[in-house]
């Protein structure tokens, strides 16, 4: 049999009689997970290496036998706002398949900024990484914003209103479902 280990997200969980079904997303994009237990102390967003068995070609799941929590992102729990923001990048890497890595540096960013300041740079590199960044869909002020956020070493200094935050998330949301064809379910 091969095996498999790597490293992960969790996105979701789904509690059956013998375990849990567990959404994640690693470096090649979405995975499913089954693993056995009661007292597993899975829930989403933690942050993990997991190692199994390929037991079975034909499931659409990879067994864990195995798993190691790195990161549970406590600092992130423990904020309404920064919650919400980890959700949203959580379900645009689910669902785009854009896998771990711009991920696990958004959430990196959300442990160390403001919400505001995390999901900037989120969908701006989103948009960088895939290629389809123009800055003809920014005003001045924004491309001014964004390439602060992108550049800067000092961004825990940088205060950004709400009424310079909210029409341009709503930008890179749009862009985002544009460039991937699916909606979200989030303003």
């Amino acid at each position: 049999m091969d095996s498999f280990r790597f490293k992960c997200i969790t996105v979701s969980k789904t509690e059956t009689s013998k375990g849990f079904f567990v959404k994640a997303v690693n470096k090649n994009g979405p995975v499913e997970l089954f693993i056995y237990g009661k007292k597993t102390p899975i829930d989403s967003m933690i942050y993990m290496e997991v190692a199994g068995l390929y037991k079975n070609t034909n499931k659409n799941y990879l067994t864990v036998k195995s798993m190691n929590i790195i990161n549970r992102f406590q600092k992130i729990r423990e904020s309404f706002l920064k919650l919400s923001v980890a959700m949203t990048m959580i379900e645009i890497a689910y669902s785009t398949k854009i896998g771990l890595g711009l991920l696990l540096n958004g959430l990196t960013m959300l442990e160390k900024y403001s919400h505001k300041t995390a999901f900037i740079w989120f969908g701006a590199s989103f948009l960088i990484k895939n290629g389809v960044f123009n800055k003809n869909s920014f005003s001045e002020k924004e491309i001014s914003l964004i390439s602060f956020i992108l550049k800067a070493e000092n961004k825990e200094r940088l205060m950004i209103s709400d009424a310079e935050f909210k029409p341009l998330a709503a930008k890179f949301v749009k862009l985002i479902e544009e460039y991937s064809g699916i909606s979200f379910s989030f303003e």
